[in-house]
């Protein structure tokens, strides 16, 4: 047969030696064989050093001393024999196994244990009958069924360890040093014969219920854990722990006691009340654990005034304490957290004077569930927070949170982050109301939610604060008498009576007060960040019975914005002690008005009557003013009265934004650019394409030429728009068919600039801003010639502007157009002698423009612009010389432009409403250039131009300052 083997270490030949796993040492009562195989094991002899090494590596590691030494006792002289013969053993552990059973007389006659050993009672049983300390400064193992009928006293620093079922321990066990374990399915019970527990006194000690099946039954007593250093109570991994009498922790001022319950089917439970005294105590019940008590009182038992606090964690799914009566945390902390539920009869939290704990209830699927009402800092301080979608629930949230009942209490609920903490995700208070008492009681909403609704009716006399940066909205129908503060994030109301007609309340530069559509009535209003009415229509009132103070924050209003019969959202102030302090910026928010002219004081928005009063600088409008279609309202102090008014008018003047000018010259400022980019033949590569007599010269051409154009236009029309501006950029093409006939080609240009408008706006003729213009092209021509001074030049070119209106003190507004241009030109030179000519020229450009739709601020703009056709008429004389640096040839022209008339519809439309403003385009102008080419060699030209516009005459003035153009051709 094939055997393993072990290299274990020979007494009797002082060598190591390989035996089979089977071998086992025997021995008879009280008597120790030691070094003794059985024949059959000894496989051989003495080894030297090197085989013994390369044995002990071949069989894994397993180098280890020879098997324990097995000792049998069947009564107690035999059973002291039997430790004594172990201890002075020189194996590291031993075994002695009853053959009766054996009752010890005198445990105090036991000698300590001093180094491993196990007693196995097998089918016998060990028993005691008196009261002794049973020492054991090493681990010692009773494998079997103990019973006792006296107090035992586990003494020194090893583990004693039950194991097996049928344990039972009558009386009580003091574990005064080292540790307690009951493992392998161990039960032992307690106090079965009347009084008698298990105490943890000694420092450092612990007891230990570890396994599926492990159990401890305290059927009469206490269970004491506590001491100096502190002292431990484990059940983990499916044990348990059952106790009839009374539970109690850290007792002595100055102790600490831990417990842990923990692992899935782990459980605590206990018939009467869980105490922890005056000394610190810990209890974890994680991953499963469960605790089930009576009740329950944590820190200062029986008097609070002398201390005592606990530290509580339930943490994780299936992790639960259960207490079927009163819940008390006096001092120290409960914290439920990643799951963990704690459901109890009734919930007092620092309920008693001098008291002071907190609770937190944590994470998704945490709960905390009282069956009545809950009592928060009645007496003493207490904190509950509620973060992370935990849950507090009391009554199946038809119950109270009663919050500092007692003058001598304070107690805070916190929603989210503590105060003074970071702001978190918020929790779920389920109760019907939260109700204040004679002390100092406040509901801390610090939470990151974009939209929480807390509904429990919050009453009495206490005060609420909002600290984080979500928003809060209240679901109750709110009384409470004490200050609301908001220093961050959003208190709104659901509905109507949700903001507590008897609080103060003070919005931080952080903060916001939503009414949400729902009017209220508040006491005193001090606002620093914002306040807002608005809902889905207006009408809403804000009345303030006291002093309303602006520092530096804004008062949102809904509002029609039309004529002054317009609905609007109203602050207003109620009877002799109110009033508008301060400054504060009115923003007004348009609920689907079209904009109007108003009449009268206009539209009213702030109301102070019954001897209210505000002062002249209380009110402002933000960013100066509002707009709507057309129109643009500023507010005003009524001069009979201390109301204050939006009006869109002064006096019978009507008051447009400044947006409606700079719409209105936009078509212009297209056709002007595009016209600027086209030019004409000769300033598309100057004379460089014909030679000295005007005869077509033979090659490509590559062109290019910087463009810098004034615009100062004048249009009559509904704002009377004024422009003055410049553009510059660039053209840029090359010939891709050139003849003795015929030119074409392609090129490409570019315009930017801005055009400064002014016009009937605001109530006043005026600057009101300016159009920026940045224009793309893409052109093509051809030209023909017939060698006898005449041309025919058509070009096509399309366009693609980005457009800004940048109002002054308005929001800008940006949109794209496009461009179709054609053009026709023809001329004809003739010579006049002494190397002079003259051309007579004509042009016809029709132009067609597309302006997107254009988005402003309570109005939308879609702009309709009529075709265009202009007309050239102009001469060019023209001469050439020769110079050292090349040919030159000067120039000068003279032009008359007539531009067709027309008019460009403005469609400013806010709701189904629009209004159109027009603006007369076209008119009549006049050009003087002069410009040469200079001829450098065959191959390079450089061109030039300068020039400027005059006005015509008729409705609209076309003019500008000086114009140029600079080119460079090269002929490939």
């Amino acid at each position: 047969m094939n055997n393993s083997y072990r290299v274990v270490w020979s007494l009797a030949h002082q060598s190591w030696v390989a035996v089979p796993e089977t071998a086992t040492g025997k021995g008879k009562t009280s008597v120790k064989r030691p070094g003794k195989q059985a024949p059959s094991s000894f496989l051989a002899a003495q080894l030297s050093p090197l085989a013994a090494a390369l044995l002990f590596v071949f069989a894994g590691g397993a180098l280890q001393e020879a098997r324990a030494a097995t000792y049998t006792a069947a009564t107690q002289a035999e059973l002291i024999t039997a430790i004594n013969q172990a201890n002075a053993d020189s194996d590291p552990s031993s075994t002695i196994n009853l053959t009766a059973n054996l009752t010890i007389t005198t445990p105090a006659l036991i000698p300590a244990v001093t180094k491993a050993l196990t007693i196995a009672p097998g089918a016998f049983t060990l028993s005691t009958t008196g009261t002794g300390n049973f020492n054991a400064s090493a681990p010692l193992t009773i494998s079997g069924r103990v019973t006792s009928t006296g107090a035992l006293t586990k003494d020194g620093a090893g583990t004693t360890v039950l194991t097996g079922t049928g344990s039972t321990v009558v009386n009580n066990i003091n574990v005064t040093a080292g540790a307690l374990r009951v493992e392998g399915g161990g039960q032992i019970a307690f106090g079965s014969a009347g009084s008698g527990g298990l105490t943890l006194s000694g420092n450092n000690t612990s007891a230990t219920i570890t396994g599926a099946g492990s159990r401890m039954n305290v059927v009469a007593g206490q269970t004491t854990i506590g001491s100096t250093a502190g002292s431990t109570l484990n059940i983990e991994n499916g044990g348990f722990f059952n106790s009839v009498g009374t539970f109690v922790m850290a007792g002595v001022a100055g102790t600490t006691g831990t417990l842990n319950v923990t692992g899935a089917n782990s459980r605590l439970a206990i018939s009467n009340p869980i105490n922890v005294a005056r000394g610190t105590a810990f209890i974890n019940v994680t991953n499963g654990g469960r605790i089930q008590s009576d009740s329950a009182t944590l820190g200062g038992t029986p008097v609070v005034s002398q201390g005592g606090t606990a530290t509580v964690l339930v943490s994780g799914a299936g992790s639960r304490w259960d207490s079927i009566g009163l819940f008390v945390l006096h001092g120290g902390s409960l914290s439920i957290l990643d799951g963990g539920v704690v459901s109890v009869s009734t919930l007092n939290i620092a309920t008693a004077a001098t008291s002071a704990s907190s609770t937190l209830v944590s994470d998704a699927g945490s709960q905390l569930v009282s069956t009545n009402n809950i009592g928060l800092g009645s007496s003493g301080t207490g904190t509950l927070t509620i973060a992370n979608g935990g849950q507090v629930t009391s009554n199946g949230g038809a119950g109270i949170l009663n919050v500092a009942l007692n003058a001598a209490g304070r107690g805070t609920l916190n929603i989210g982050g503590a105060s003074g903490q970071a702001a978190t995700a918020a929790g779920t208070l389920n109760v019907a109301t939260v109700q204040f008492g004679a002390g100092t009681g406040i509901v801390n909403f610090n939470h990151t939610d974009a939209s929480y609704t807390f509904n429990p009716v919050i009453a009495g006399n206490g005060s609420v604060v909002h600290n984080g940066p979500g928003t809060t909205v209240l679901g109750g129908a709110n009384t409470y008498t004490g200050s609301t503060t908001i220093n961050a994030g959003t208190l709104r109301a659901s509905g109507l009576n949700r903001l507590a007609a008897a609080s103060a309340y003070t919005v931080g530069a952080g903060g916001t007060l939503d009414l949400a559509g729902f009017g209220h009535t508040l006491p005193s209003l001090n606002n620093s960040g914002t306040v807002s009415t608005v809902g889905a229509a207006p009408g809403t009132n804000l009345t303030v019975t006291g002093a309303y103070v602006g520092n530096g924050g804004t008062l949102r209003l809904g509002t029609a914005l039309g004529a002054s019969n317009s609905l609007t959202d109203r602050l207003v102030l109620n009877g002799a002690g109110a009033s508008a302090s301060g400054n504060t910026l009115i923003q007004v928010v348009n609920l689907g008005g079209l904009g109007a002219q108003t009449s009268g004081n206009g539209i009213e928005v702030v109301t102070a009557q019954g001897g209210a009063t505000t002062t002249a600088t209380a009110f402002a409008l933000s960013n100066g003013h509002v707009d709507a279609g057309i129109y643009e309202y500023n507010i005003y102090r009524g001069t009979a009265d201390q109301n204050w008014y939006l009006r869109s008018a002064q006096g019978a003047v009507p008051t447009y934004r400044a947006e409606v000018p700079l719409v209105s010259a936009l078509p212009t400022h297209v056709r002007l650019a595009d016209t600027a980019m086209l030019g004409n033949r000769n300033l598309r590569g100057g004379d460089a394409s014909v030679g000295a007599t005007d005869t077509p010269a033979i090659g490509r051409n590559a062109w290019g030429r910087l463009v810098s154009t004034d615009i100062d236009v004048t249009q009559p029309g509904f704002a009377n728009p004024n422009s003055a501006g410049r553009l510059n950029g660039f053209q840029s093409g090359t010939d891709l068919v050139a003849n003795t006939r015929w030119r074409a080609g392609v090129y490409v240009g570019a315009l930017d600039g801005s055009v400064q408008v002014s016009g009937f706006a605001r109530g006043v003729q005026g600057p009101v801003g300016n159009n920026k213009l940045r224009a793309r092209y893409l052109g093509g021509y051809a030209s023909w010639e017939n060698g006898s001074g005449f041309y025919a030049d058509a070009v096509l070119q399309a366009g693609y502007q980005d457009y800004t209106l940048r109002p002054t003190g308005s929001a800008w507004s940006s949109a794209r157009s496009s461009s179709l241009l054609a053009s026709i030109e023809i001329g004809q030179s003739f010579a006049m002698g002494n190397g002079w000519s003259v051309e007579p020229q004509l042009q016809l450009v029709h132009q067609h423009i597309k302006l997107d739709d254009l988005a402003l601020s309570n109005a939308g703009v879609q702009q309709d612009s009529p075709d265009s056709l202009t007309t050239r008429i102009g001469v060019r004389v023209k001469t050439e010389t020769s110079t050292d640096v090349g040919v030159l040839k000067p120039y000068g022209r003279l032009n008359f432009y007539r531009a067709s008339s027309g008019l460009d519809t403005a469609r400013f439309g806010s709701g189904a409403a629009t209004t159109d403003v027009s603006t007369r385009s076209g008119g009549s102008w006049a050009e003087t250039a002069v410009g040469a080419t200079l001829a450098i060699d065959k191959t390079w030209s450089v061109y030039g131009e300068v020039g400027r516009l005059f006005n015509g005459g008729g409705d609209v003035a076309v003019r500008s300052d000086v114009s140029a153009s600079l080119g460079v051709v090269a002929r490939w």
